[in-house]
């Protein structure tokens, strides 16, 4: 379908803006490859041009993007995407930390581990563990950030024991 190319085509070129750090061209690909989403009612894509509108956000430091991922994990809650979710959690706590809100940031990155940890395919929370740990030492929570950057720990060397027994 033309609609569904174009839309594709345009996320692209978002991507390829955003590498170069053209962030305002980025958004705008996005936000019209989105547009062209919504019409064609592919709730699966449509996640995905919210993720990367959120990305931009976080790029950008601006408190639009919490609203853009919550979007995003309604989405992946009702398709039962628990990979994408984990990753937009995470991606909304990392804004958070990065807008000053510890406490939001600490609860949605809580929340991706709780998710992730419980996935059938044992999602990997390396990064969420290390962000969490971020979150809670700025908070002054040292015990807390150092057992957060054990688990990213932990799961950092089940992630390469599986690549090491797959070889």
């Amino acid at each position: 379908d033309a609609k569904t190319e174009r839309a594709t085509a345009l996320s692209n070129l978002g991507v390829v803006a955003w590498e170069r750090r053209s962030l305002n061209e980025a958004e705008k690909y996005h936000r019209e490859s989105l547009e062209l989403r919504r019409q064609l009612g592919n709730l699966e894509r449509v996640g995905d041009s919210l993720n990367n509108l959120g990305i931009i956000a976080i790029e950008q430091v601006d408190k639009k993007g919490k609203t853009i991922f919550e979007e995003a994990a309604n989405i992946w809650e009702k398709t039962g995407h628990q990979t994408n979710l984990v990753r937009t959690l995470g991606n909304l706590g990392y804004l958070n930390w990065k807008l000053n809100q510890l406490a939001e940031a600490e609860v949605y990155l809580a929340k991706a581990t709780v998710i992730g940890a419980s996935a059938a395919h044992r999602i990997s929370l390396s990064s969420t563990y290390n962000n969490l740990g971020i979150v809670r030492f700025s908070q002054g929570n040292y015990q807390e950030s150092h057992l957060a950057y054990r688990q990213a720990l932990n799961c950092s060397e089940v992630k390469d024991n599986k690549r090491d027994r797959a070889m």
